[in-house]
C-alpha cells in the first residue's frame, strides 16, 4: 500500500488538502458515469452524498435539474468552502457530518451516492477478501446507517476502485435491507 494512501481516512489529511484545492474529481466526473446513474435518478429525488469532498458532482447534478441534494463530509473545511461556492443553488445543503453516524430520520433519501469514501475508509484493509476486522466493522456500521436513511425501494450508487467480488459480500448482507 501506498504510504500516503492510509493518510485518506484522516481528518487532518483532508482538511489540509481543502485548504489548498479548489476541486477534485475521484475516478471521473459526472460525465464519465451519468449513463450509468441518471436513470436511477428522479428531479424530485432527495439525494444525500457521502464524502462529498469537492468534487463538482452535486453541482453538476443540480444543473442538469436535481435540486434536492444534501452534501454530508467530516471536514469542516470543504463543508464551508463548497457552501459558499454553491450558495446560490437553493435546496443544496452542506453538512460537515460523519458518514458512520448520519443525523437524518429513517428513510429520508431516496438515493444515496458514495463516490470513493468507503474506499478511503478502507485504505488499510489487509486483505481484499478478508479485511481487517476493524476496518469490515467501520464500513458495516457506513451501510447500516444508509439502510436506516435510505427509502424502501430508494438506490444506494458506490463509485469505487474495489471489485464487485471484494466489496459485494460486504454490502449483501440481510441487515442492510436497502443494499
Amino acid at each position: 500500500m501506498d504510504s500516503r494512501s492510509s493518510q485518506y481516512k484522516e481528518k487532518d489529511y483532508w482538511n489540509r488538502r481543502y485548504d489548498e484545492e479548489e476541486s477534485y474529481e475521484w475516478f471521473q466526473d459526472l460525465h464519465g458515469f451519468q449513463s450509468l446513474l441518471l436513470p436511477l435518478l428522479s428531479l424530485t429525488d432527495q439525494i444525500l452524498v457521502l464524502g462529498c469532498g469537492n468534487s463538482n458532482l452535486s453541482e453538476n447534478l443540480y444543473q442538469l435539474g436535481y435540486h434536492h441534494i444534501t452534501n454530508i463530509d467530516f471536514s469542516e473545511t470543504v463543508v464551508y468552502k463548497m457552501s459558499q461556492k454553491t450558495n446560490h443553488m437553493k435546496n443544496m445543503t452542506w453538512i460537515v457530518m460523519d458518514i458512520q453516524n448520519l443525523q437524518f430520520r429513517n428513510e429520508t433519501f431516496d438515493t444515496i451516492i458514495d463516490k470513493g469514501t468507503i474506499d478511503s475508509l478502507m485504505v488499510d484493509q489487509g486483505s481484499p477478501w478478508e479485511p481487517k476486522k476493524e476496518v469490515r466493522l467501520t464500513v458495516e456500521k457506513v451501510f447500516h446507517e444508509v439502510s436506516r436513511v435510505l427509502k424502501s425501494q430508494g438506490n444506494f450508487v458506490s463509485i469505487t476502485f474495489s471489485q464487485p467480488h471484494f466489496r459485494g459480500h460486504m454490502i449483501a448482507q440481510e441487515q442492510f435491507d436497502c443494499c
